[in-house]
C-alpha cells in the first residue's frame, strides 16, 4: 500500500513539472532594452542626471549632484557649500 502511495505521489509531480515550469520561467525577450528615464526630486522640481543644485541639510545649504546608486536616482553630496537664492 505505502509502494502504491509513493508512486502515485510521484507520478503526480511529474506530471505537473511542465505546467510549473512554464509559469514561473517564462522565457527571456530578446532585443534593445528601453531606457527608463530617472529623475532626482525636490519639492520644487525633478533634475535629469548629472545636475547639480542647492539642498537645504539640517540648516545649511550644500551642493548635490543627480547621479544612479544601486540603480536608483540619488543625490550626492559634493561637500561644497553654496547659496540656494541663487539656484532655480
Amino acid at each position: 500500500m505505502l509502494v502504491r502511495l509513493c508512486v502515485v505521489t510521484i507520478t503526480l509531480a511529474y506530471a505537473t513539472l511542465p505546467a510549473l515550469a512554464q509559469s514561473k520561467f517564462a522565457p527571456i525577450p530578446r532585443g534593445p532594452v528601453p531606457e527608463i528615464p530617472c529623475y532626482c526630486r525636490t519639492a520644487e522640481r525633478q533634475f535629469e542626471m548629472g545636475e547639480t543644485t542647492c539642498l537645504r541639510i539640517g540648516g545649511r545649504a550644500e551642493l548635490a549632484r543627480c547621479e544612479m546608486l544601486l540603480n536608483n536616482p540619488s543625490w550626492t553630496l559634493l561637500n561644497r557649500p553654496c547659496n540656494p537664492e541663487l539656484t532655480q
